[in-house]
């Protein structure tokens, strides 16, 4: 990736880096969850000293440190509930297509999930376990927290779980 190095002053790095506390507090206020907070917090830094050039001196610093949290907090929730909107269009047409099928009796499901219970079989514990507590709602965070694992571990643990599960399950594609 190409980078650009920007010549920032370092008196607004100075300021930036004295306001950190501030946005923590102001980020716990709109985000939740403590990671949550901590991205909008690094995001709203990286915006800072990307637009650094926009902030005017004579002006009041935290408020418009204010204005970038803000307004990322927001393009991120508009962001997220589109992502809902779309995935739940795209669930509520798989529903109506899934349920318009008709069945006799339910020996091609009993197959299918003879199939599914095999190829979770098939996986071994470090990675059938992240990915059942997945499957649970568990966030990765909290899977990580109770395997004593980093986040990326777990992440590619049930990346590779998944992979396996579907290559096992590629059979069944053509229903989906």
């Amino acid at each position: 990736m190409n980078e650009v190095m920007l010549q920032i002053p370092s008196s607004f790095k100075e300021r930036l880096v004295e306001e950190i506390s501030t946005l923590k507090r102001l980020a716990s206020s709109f985000a939740k969850d403590i990671q949550d907070a901590e991205d909008l917090v690094q995001d709203t830094v990286y915006k800072a000293l990307l637009c650094y050039n926009r902030f005017e001196y004579e002006t009041n610093f935290k408020g418009w440190l204010y204005v970038l949290m803000r307004n990322i907090y927001i393009n991120n929730y508009r962001k997220i509930n589109l992502y809902r909107r779309f995935t739940e269009a795209a669930d509520d047409e798989q529903l109506t297509f899934f349920t318009s099928r008709v069945y006799q009796n339910d020996g091609e499901e009993s197959l299918a999930m003879k199939d599914i219970d095999f190829a979770l079989k098939g996986l071994n514990a470090q990675e059938s376990a992240p990915l059942k507590m997945l499957a649970n709602g568990y966030k990765y965070r909290e899977i990580a927290a109770w395997m004593k694992l980093p986040i990326g571990t777990i992440k590619t643990r049930i990346h590779v779980a998944r992979a396996k599960l579907k290559s096992a399950l590629k059979d069944y594609y053509q229903y989906v």
